[in-house]
C-alpha cells in the first residue's frame, strides 16, 4: 500500500514508496500499480518512487492522498523489510506471518 504524495508536474506522481519500502532489484520493474494502465517509472530514491502517465493520459494521474496498491516484482526481499506478512484470502486478511529472516544472527 503507497499513497500519492506530490505531483511534480502535470501528468507526473510521486508516491511515498522508496527503497526503503519495497525491494531495489532486480533491474527493469520493481513493482506493478494494481489497477493503473498507461504508467511508466521515471525513477526512485530511498524515499520516493516517481511515474509518469503514458502521452494522452496525463489527465488520469492519481490524486494526491490518494491510496495505491503495488504488487512487488520480487517478493523475497521486498517482506524481509518487514516484521510480518498479513495473508489473504477472498479478500480478507486471514493470518499473519512472522518474518523470521529479519532476526538473522552470525555466530561464530
Amino acid at each position: 500500500m503507497t499513497r500519492v504524495v506530490s505531483h511534480a508536474r502535470p501528468g507526473y506522481f510521486t508516491l511515498d514508496l522508496g527503497y526503503k519500502g519495497i525491494a531495489s532489484d532486480p533491474e527493469g520493474a520493481r513493482g506493478l500499480i494494481a489497477g493503473l494502465d498507461h504508467v511508466a517509472e521515471v525513477g526512485q530514491n530511498e524515499e520516493h518512487w516517481i511515474w509518469k502517465m503514458e502521452p494522452g493520459y496525463e489527465d488520469k494521474a492519481p490524486a494526491i492522498g490518494e491510496t495505491l496498491y503495488v504488487i512487488p516484482t520480487h517478493i523475497c526481499p521486498t517482506s524481509a523489510l518487514y516484521p510480518s506478512v498479513p495473508v489473504a484470502q477472498g479478500g480478507a486478511v486471514t493470518d499473519v506471518w512472522e518474518v523470521t529472516a529479519r532476526n538473522r544472527s552470525i555466530g561464530i
